[in-house]
């Protein structure tokens, strides 16, 4: 066995010291340094972009605002969770409840000819109390 030894090479002698070892002080400095660091706004602002389309907004939609309802175009195959996921990381807010509708499309007529209007899938979001969010300008 000493042949192996010999042929990778010899290993070197653990320093007298040891391997370093943090102290408390130092490791809870560090630590509340990356808490000071930690931004107000959410870190991903681009967070569940295959979920949320766009605010729905509407006299309905913008009085409940007021009320801490929001509701949002969301894909078609979003799932709660999903929808919650989404809003969460994106505004760095707490949903309390979310409800989805569909919307059927609707067929119109422009003069003789007959066009669709596609249909749509929203989420009414509810959030915790004291907390809002900043939706179209």
């Amino acid at each position: 066995m000493a042949f192996f030894k010999n042929l990778l090479g010899k290993q070197k002698a653990p320093a007298a010291g040891g391997p370093k070892k943090e102290t408390k002080s130092a490791k809870s400095q560090r630590e509340t340094a990356a808490a000071d660091t930690k931004p107000d706004t959410p870190a991903n602002i681009h967070a569940g972009i295959g979920v949320l389309m766009a605010p729905h907004i509407t006299e309905k939609t913008a009085d409940g605002g007021r009320l801490g309802t929001y509701t949002f175009r969301v894909h078609s195959g979003s799932s709660k969770i999903l929808v919650r996921d989404a809003v969460e990381k994106r505004y760095g807010v707490k949903v309390e409840s979310i409800r989805i509708t569909k919307a059927k499309p609707k067929v119109k007529r422009f003069g003789r000819r007959f066009g669709t209007i596609p249909g749509y899938t929203k989420a009414v979001v509810r959030l915790g109390k004291g907390q809002s969010i900043e939706v179209g300008a």
